[in-house]
């Protein structure tokens, strides 16, 4: 009734009952309307919509071609803004290659999710939150599986933390980054369940609130990395992207970007090296999934690398121990902070170039390679040698493939040969190479690995081997439709990583309903493929068809700015003109000026 009252006297003439009514009606009307969908105006924007409410109702999948992505390779109508080293630029390259009629959308039949697993705590309710046992399980999981790549959390202060949560860890913050542990825990250790149907996640989504960004603390990055990465890897990308770069505004605003100097050489500095580099891989990889631009300004970092020591007995008051010889929690960290430095040049170059609509000199993709080769060169020992512990197997392996996929970016996005050199290998063929490297390891990996294999490492293994696959099946259709040009694609070399790549997809597949996806995607393709390869070579084609194929082929796929006006037999086509962009059939508006490097 107060309400009531002070509503009739600061708006003498407002009907509250109608209005009410009104509000209602309204209510219902809105839950009536598709998620997602704008009232009165087509879907002509990058929009995204990942709330849970999208999931349905019963708990179970939705289709196929409804589900989000979280790799950035599959269309959808929901993933937001993707650039072009993002892995659906491989994939519209090969579409193009198809024929017009060719659909790579999934099929509308459901996937289910593998089989889950009954002894590793699937279907927790609440209640059961508490249980140590599980918690415990939980907690192991993720320092094994997770903590090792990306070493967010200290574990020895964590699990104090837990022991005396009661007294000391109040703060909403620190509870998301406990919920968030307790997600991915259960997570890799196979439980198949949903984001919102993880009530460790929901717990920690319900601790999200305006207080959590009133404060900027070293908690609050750690609990939004937590929270992003998993929604990545959960196909929450644009979720978790946002929230990345939260973390990433607190970590500036806080100064971890920025070395501080001390008397005393402290873990609570190197804690935040750790922690700003963690920021660093993540806004790097990350852009160079989705092809968005990145954060980090190069200029304005002087945060030094952290060091690989052996803190499992250190506090944030103890003097840092000396660095160590073999790996540790760290190792794959700096080894990815280091790539991730000269991934950025890369990628800056590869979009600067691309914005242009040219690609890369040469001259500027050796200098690059050159880079990633004294890259490789000095990692330590532990990086190369068999003799290492189980743990390690996985972190080093993801921070290699990384390398191998940026070699793929770099040559892709390169003009095919050297202005003055022209004895170099052709840019073709070493992005050929690049991809076939990356299928030997992978499948070797995944054969020799399979009964390790966990979620997080499964999520990589499919990423990287899919593009790889991709640029291969690119190759050899262009050579298909024109095979008269010097296509560098070795039919018994291709045969091989084709069938290697798709037998680990097939392992994959079991366990994994982005590879059971991605799989599907390479099944269809080889079926156009196979229909386009008879009718070229068993029918003439008319010279306009020729002329049409021969550019689709070769100059879309290798360099775009060499297109002529043979182009305008296809630029009347609505389905080819969706596929290829409209920035690559202007003419006109291509810029010659060259793009300066950093």
């Amino acid at each position: 009734m107060q309400l009531r009252s002070l509503l009739e006297k600061f708006n003498p003439g407002l009907a509250i009952d109608a209005e009410l009514a009104a509000l209602e009606s309204g209510a219902d009307l809105a839950q009536d309307s598709p998620p997602g969908v704008e009232d009165g105006a087509a879907r002509e924007d990058y929009e995204w919509n990942e709330a849970s409410s999208n999931a349905s109702p019963n708990g179970g999948n939705v289709s196929s071609a409804a589900q989000k992505d979280g790799m950035a390779i599959l269309p959808s109508i929901n993933s937001g803004y993707l650039g072009r080293s993002s892995g659906s630029e491989i994939l519209q390259e090969v579409t193009a290659l198809l024929p017009p009629s060719t659909i790579l959308s999934p099929s509308d039949e459901p996937h289910p999710h593998p089989a889950q697993p009954t002894t590793r705590g699937a279907g927790l309710d609440p209640s059961q939150l508490a249980s140590s046992v599980v918690i415990n399980t939980l907690i192991d999981g993720y320092f094994r599986l997770y903590n090792t790549s990306y070493p967010i959390l200290h574990e020895a202060t964590f699990r104090n933390e837990v022991a005396n949560q009661d007294r000391v860890c109040t703060h909403p913050t620190w509870r998301i980054i406990y919920y968030m542990v307790l997600a991915i825990g259960s997570w890799l250790l196979e439980n198949n369940t949903t984001p919102e149907q993880c009530p460790f996640y929901s717990a920690a989504r319900s601790r999200i609130s305006m207080q959590v960004f009133e404060a900027g603390t070293t908690r609050t990055v750690q609990g939004l990395l937590l929270m992003g990465n998993y929604l990545q890897k959960r196909d929450r990308p644009n979720t978790g992207y946002s929230l990345i770069g939260l973390a990433q505004r607190i970590a500036f605003g806080i100064g971890l970007h920025r070395e501080r100097t001390s008397a005393e050489d402290k873990i609570a500095l190197e804690r935040h090296r750790q922690l700003f580099w963690v920021v660093y891989c993540f806004d790097s990889g990350f852009s160079i999934t989705t092809g968005r631009p990145m954060a980090v300004l190069e200029g304005f970092i002087d945060q030094a690398l952290p060091r690989n020591i052996d803190d499992r007995d250190c506090d944030n008051s103890s003097v840092v121990p000396t660095p160590v010889n073999y790996p540790t929690t760290y190792s794959a960290l700096i080894a990815q902070a280091q790539l991730a430095k000269i991934a950025n040049g890369i990628h800056h170059e590869f979009l600067c170039a691309k914005t242009a609509n040219q690609k890369m000199e040469y001259q500027l993709a050796e200098i690059m390679a050159q880079k990633l080769d004294a890259w490789r060169d000095s990692l330590p020992d532990y990086f190369t040698s068999s003799d290492v512990p189980a743990w390690f197997m996985g972190p080093r392996s993801i921070v290699l493939w990384k390398e191998q996929n940026l070699r793929i970016l770099l040559w892709r996005g390169t003009k095919k040969v050297h202005p003055y050199l022209p004895s170099r290998m052709d840019s073709r063929g070493r992005c050929l190479d690049a991809a076939m490297e990356t299928i030997q390891s992978i499948s070797s990996f995944v054969t020799s690995s399979e009964t390790t294999l966990h979620p997080g490492i499964s999520w990589y293994t499919t990423y990287f081997i899919f593009q790889a696959i991709l640029v291969l099946e690119a190759s050899c259709l262009g050579r298909s439709v024109q095979p008269d040009q010097d296509f560098p694609c070795d039919s018994s070399g291709w045969e091989t990583s084709v069938s290697a790549a798709t037998q680990c997809l097939e392992r994959l597949a079991q366990r994994s309903n982005s590879a059971a996806l991605c799989l599907e995607f390479i099944e269809r393709i080889h079926r156009s493929a196979g229909w386009k390869a008879g009718e070229v070579s068993g029918t003439q084609l008319d010279s306009t068809q020729q002329a049409t194929d021969g550019v689709l082929a070769f100059d879309y796929l290798f360099d775009p700015t060499v297109w002529t006006s043979e182009m305008d037999n296809i630029a009347t086509d609505p389905v080819l003109r969706d596929l290829i962009g409209e920035a690559f059939l202007d003419f006109d508006a291509v810029l010659t000026a060259p793009c300066g490097s950093d």
